[in-house]
């Protein structure tokens, strides 16, 4: 061990003194930080139940679609088969709008999927994040 006089060790001392307050106030900040976090949880719950009421809906609006489009599609088949030519008409003239509804249907879901995927990965890079050990 190396010579050190009553000065040198007085000088580390109020070196380590000025590293422990350092320390105290960054701990601190850091629990002030962590207690704002478990603060956003509610916040971070409250959007997971929206997003999950937006994924029901959708799904609502894709079955409700599928009604629909069987129900389109069997009055087709019905006027194949003999029925009124006015009753064929009223089914061209809805297939543009048909054509329109599945548009809307496939833009939403494509909207819903990147919003979800997004979500989804930050949600598992966060996970991954708190689970990390020190």
């Amino acid at each position: 061990m190396t010579n050190i006089n009553n000065l040198q060790m007085h000088q580390e001392h109020q070196t380590w003194k000025s590293d422990d307050d350092m320390w105290r106030d960054d701990v601190r900040v850091w629990e002030e930080e962590v207690q704002a976090a478990q603060k956003d949880i509610a916040r971070v719950q409250a959007a997971l139940a929206e997003h999950l009421r937006i994924l029901q809906k959708h799904a609502a609006a894709i079955r409700l679609y599928e009604g629909n489009c069987d129900r389109h599609e069997h009055a087709i088949v019905n006027c194949e088969r003999g029925s009124a030519a006015a009753q064929s008409e009223a089914m061209k003239e809805a297939h543009p709008c048909e054509a329109d509804k599945h548009e809307d249907l496939r833009a939403a879901h494509e909207r819903i999927k990147r919003h979800h995927h997004t979500r989804l990965a930050h949600w598992n890079l966060l996970v991954k994040a708190l689970e990390a050990p020190l």
